[in-house]
């Protein structure tokens, strides 16, 4: 990853200040011989909501983005936030200038932030500084078009990647701002390589013109390989639920294969860590791509609505997945499957209603799920649950999960605008 993927948030407007300190409780729950979860977490009041967590190499702190919430509610600017773990500290806070940015995403090293502003031009702002690095100006932008930059950017290593899609000014008033970008083709759409820090255009990779009457398919979501050196692009058939893949050499700007069209919407997208496979959902549809040919390796039809989640193990050998819409309290599945093989090897029944994010241990053992109102953690290689969180210590909405980079920690994090920080033993 990328990825943690924070992909990211349509945001308010205004600031405020945030609140910290530590909150410890006591329990009387047994706790697993093999998985110890803390049970006096760590808590930080980090007012935003769904606040996304990395921690740092050391283990030292943690980086907390999301959006500022006030005590009425509200979301307001784009924050993010630095903190230590020792003390529960606030370290320092850069909050966005701009209330609203399509489109808001963190550099892999965590020193940066890339947000689209509404004439479609990229910010880079230095968050340890807090001032504007540089700005990545839309090339070949005419004054007749209106502009409406799609809203996913990506970030990988040394280059940032931008769908740049043009409308007339009359496509603009007849629909609304948010449905815009699928329902309606575009003009023209451009897919732009960035050098990073430089800001220079590396790649002009489509600068495709379309006509209203084709049904060409433009470029929607944007997802690196874990080693950045190549991008993948889900691209869209305006008003249809038909998309299609392409995967780019990010050094040469090459094609190097594109999928068929077929039907579908864009699920979740998950590069393995080897950069050998990608999983895609599609409604209850789980596809394993083999990215040096473009070919399917398997397809899988799960029991479930959607599935909006997925991980893939640090050795790559194994790939999870869950159920996150409406089912009943403890009907939310996961399953495990064998990359290689394709073999199912566990299926589980969470507490919750939902899966809401997940994550595999840093030593492959464990997999982290979260729901509503709990976090469960189970034994990969045994099948079986390890520990169960009840109501997390008054979490509600968790869907946010992140382990340290040793794995002795874990990190909650929930829309009701806390973070806990949990020590495994």
């Amino acid at each position: 990853m990328h990825r943690i993927k924070l992909r990211d948030c349509w945001l308010g407007a205004a600031i405020v200040t945030l609140i910290s300190f530590a909150l410890y409780r006591s329990a009387t729950a047994p706790l697993s011989q093999k998985v110890r979860l803390s049970w006096q977490p760590r808590t930080l009041i980090v007012q935003t909501d769904w606040p996304k967590c990395m921690f740092s190499d050391d283990g030292r702190t943690l980086t907390v983005r999301g959006r500022l919430k006030d005590n009425s509610n509200e979301y307001h600017a784009p924050v993010v936030q630095t903190w230590d773990i020792a003390t529960s500290r606030l370290i320092k806070q850069w909050v966005s200038p701009h209330p609203h940015p399509p489109c808001l995403i963190c550099s892999p090293d965590g020193t940066a932030e890339a947000q689209t502003t509404s004439s479609g031009d990229i910010e880079l702002w230095n968050i340890t500084t807090g001032k504007l690095q540089n700005t990545l100006f839309t090339p070949q932008r005419t004054d007749q078009d209106y502009l409406l930059t799609n809203h996913d950017v990506s970030w990988s290593h040394h280059v940032l990647a931008a769908v740049h899609l043009f409308y007339l000014q009359s496509q603009q008033s007849t629909l609304p701002w948010w449905t815009i970008n699928s329902h309606v083709k575009p003009l023209r759409a451009m897919l732009i390589l960035y050098e990073w820090p430089s800001g220079k255009v590396k790649h002009l990779l489509l600068p495709k013109v379309g006509t209203s009457n084709t049904e060409e398919d433009f470029p929607w979501y944007l997802r690196f390989s874990p080693d950045g050196t190549r991008l993948l692009t889900v691209n869209l058939v305006a008003n249809k639920q038909t998309l299609s893949r392409s995967l780019w050499d990010v050094d040469t700007g090459a094609l190097l294969w594109k999928s068929e069209q077929s039907d579908g919407i864009p699920g979740a997208y998950e590069f393995s860590e080897d950069g050998r496979l990608l999983a895609e959902s599609n409604g209850n549809v789980i596809h394993l791509w083999e990215l040096a040919t473009g070919h399917v390796r398997y397809a899988w039809q799960v029991d479930a609505k959607a599935l909006h989640f997925l991980a893939f193990s640090p050795d790559s050998k194994r790939l999870a997945y869950g159920d996150n819409v409406g089912r009943r309290i403890g009907d939310a599945i996961v399953q495990v499957r064998d990359t290689q093989s394709g073999q199912l090897i566990s299926t589980w029944h969470t507490p919750s209603s939902s899966v809401d994010a997940l994550m595999f241990s840093p030593d492959n053992s464990s997999l982290a799920v979260a729901g509503y109102k709990s976090v469960t953690v189970w034994d990969v290689r045994a099948g079986k649950l390890q520990r169960t969180v009840e109501g997390t210590e008054g979490q509600v909405g968790v869907d946010t999960l992140m382990y340290s980079k040793d794995g002795s920690m874990l990190a909650t994090g929930s829309f009701d605008g806390t973070v806990r920080l949990w020590r495994i033993h």
